[in-house]
């Protein structure tokens, strides 16, 4: 049930991407915040986890980021 919930909430937010022109810079930042808050809270031991977490997400991501032109950056999972 919860890959459903998040399945759907990936569909919403392409929506959102698609239709809200201001939409996809909020998105953008707010991805980048959560990944870096997620970053520095998490456990030393699963850190290298996280980061591998964020990488994978905005290396996909980056591909709705250059589309909706949202990305600040060419790589923004370069710089974390």
């Amino acid at each position: 049930m919860k890959y459903l919930l998040k399945i759907v909430f990936h569909v919403f937010i392409g929506a959102l991407l698609y239709y809200v022109n201001v939409f996809p810079r909020i998105f953008f930042f707010t991805v980048l915040l959560y990944f870096f808050i997620d970053i520095k809270v998490v456990h030393k031991n699963e850190k290298s986890t996280a980061v591998l977490k964020a990488c994978a997400y905005l290396v996909g991501a980056e591909v709705i980021f250059r589309m909706t032109g949202a990305g600040i950056f060419m790589s923004p999972q370069n710089t974390l």
